[in-house]
């Protein structure tokens, strides 16, 4: 029963994490889509960078990371337009150059 007891907690942690990620600063919250995508919550890690992605709309970084998530999460149209958007931002990332050319088979 206290096992149960623990899943639960944690798991409410992470949920309201992602829905609470609007007050995280830029650091926070892309450490904690970092650690999220490796316990295999990529939709809550995605989650997580949406609630602050309206501040941070010309960081690089932030929609390179976007663009890699959607991937993941097989929404290629999505990952495609995000790895656009990083090569507006860096025309020479080649980081954004083969995300989009990965996307383009897949569509």
């Amino acid at each position: 029963m206290r096992g149960l007891l623990l899943v639960l907690v944690v798991q409410a942690c992470i949920v309201g994490e992602a829905l609470g990620a609007e007050g995280l600063s830029y650091e926070e919250a892309m450490s904690a889509s970092l650690r999220l995508e490796a316990e295999g919550r990529v939709d809550d890690a995605a989650a997580v960078l949406e609630a602050i992605s309206a501040r941070y709309l010309q960081d690089f970084r932030l929609v390179l990371r976007f663009g890699w998530l959607r991937f993941q999460q097989e929404k290629y149209a999505s990952a495609e337009e995000a790895y656009g958007k990083a090569l507006e931002l860096s025309p020479s990332s080649t980081e954004a150059l083969l995300g989009r050319a990965w996307c383009r088979p897949l569509d």
